[in-house]
C-alpha cells in the first residue's frame, strides 16, 4: 500500500521477560524504532533532522495487544505517517506474526522540537510529512487522568537509560513502570497500553513513581521536581493470567 513502510524483525530472547513474552520496553522500541527507519529511508535520517532544525518527540502512544510475541518469532512491522492535527504528527502501526494474524496495532503521536531551543516547532516548518489518512485500528491517544495513588518509590536517571536526543529514551519508561508493579501484576497478560509524556527526564534526576491498581488495569506516574514526566495505564485480560504466549 503506498505510504506504507514494512519490514520484518526477530524477536530475541533478550526482548522477552521471564514469562517468555516480549517486554512492553522491546515493543515500545520496535516501534520507534521502524518509525525512525521509515524517515531515514527518505532522506530525513536523525542527523539529517538535527543538522535541520528539527527533532520528533514522542508526546502519546497507544497500543492493542491481540498478545505479545515468543522469543525467535518473526514479526511483520508496518508504519504509515497518519495525519497531521494542531501540532501533532500522527504515526500508526501494524504487527504481524508468520501467520498473517495480527500481534498489535498502534498509534502514536509526535511533536516536532527545534533541537537547540526544545520549543515546538508548526508542522507547517516542515514540509516532508506526507500523511496518507490511512487510520490506526487501535484506540486512539488520549489525555490520561491521574486521580490518586501511592508513592512506590523513586529512580534515579542513569547514563544507560538516555538517547542521542540527551534525554530518557521513550521505550525506557515502559521499562520502568513495570519495574514498579508487583510480581503478581506482571504476571498477567497485556490488552492495551497508553502513555503520554509530559516532561523530558534527564541525566541525573530522580523520578518520584506513584501507582494506581485496580483489577482491570494499573497507572503510573512519574514525577521529576514539580513536573510530571510521564503517565501510563497498562489494562489486563481479566480471562487470562497465566505465563506464556500463543504461537
Amino acid at each position: 500500500m503506498e505510504g506504507v513502510f514494512t519490514k520484518k524483525t526477530e524477536v530475541h530472547f533478550y526482548d522477552c521477560d521471564l514469562y517468555g513474552r516480549m517486554k512492553l520496553t522491546a515493543v515500545n522500541q520496535t516501534l520507534a524504532d521502524i518509525a525512525d527507519e521509515d524517515y531515514a529511508r527518505k532522506g530525513m535520517s536523525h542527523r539529517w533532522l538535527w543538522d535541520h532544525g528539527f527533532v520528533f518527540l514522542l508526546s502519546k502512544v497507544s497500543i492493542q495487544f491481540d498478545r505479545l510475541p515468543a522469543p525467535r518469532e518473526i514479526l511483520t512491522v508496518s508504519t504509515w505517517e497518519r495525519e497531521i492535527k494542531g501540532a501533532a504528527f500522527y504515526r500508526a502501526f501494524s504487527v504481524r506474526d508468520q501467520k498473517d494474524r495480527s500481534v498489535l496495532r498502534a498509534d502514536s503521536a509526535w511533536m516536532l522540537v527545534d533541537p537547540s531551543t526544545r520549543q515546538i516547532r508548526r508542522p507547517g516548518d516542515f514540509p516532508n510529512a506526507h500523511p496518507t489518512g490511512i487510520p490506526a485500528d487501535c484506540p486512539p491517544c488520549r489525555k490520561i487522568k491521574w486521580e490518586d495513588g501511592v508513592l512506590a518509590g523513586q529512580r534515579k536517571v542513569v547514563y544507560s537509560d538516555l538517547d542521542g536526543n540527551g534525554h530518557v529514551y521513550n521505550a525506557v519508561y515502559a521499562g520502568i513502570a513495570c519495574d514498579f508493579l508487583p510480581q503478581d501484576t506482571l504476571r498477567r497478560e497485556i490488552s492495551a497500553y497508553q502513555v503520554n509524556f509530559a516532561h523530558e527526564a534527564r541525566l541525573g534526576d530522580t523520578l518520584d513513581i506513584w501507582v494506581r491498581q485496580n483489577q482491570q488495569s494499573s497507572v503510573i506516574k512519574g514525577v521529576v521536581g514539580d513536573h510530571d514526566s510521564f503517565l501510563c495505564v497498562l489494562e489486563y485480560r481479566p480471562d487470562r493470567e497465566t505465563p506464556g504466549s500463543e504461537r
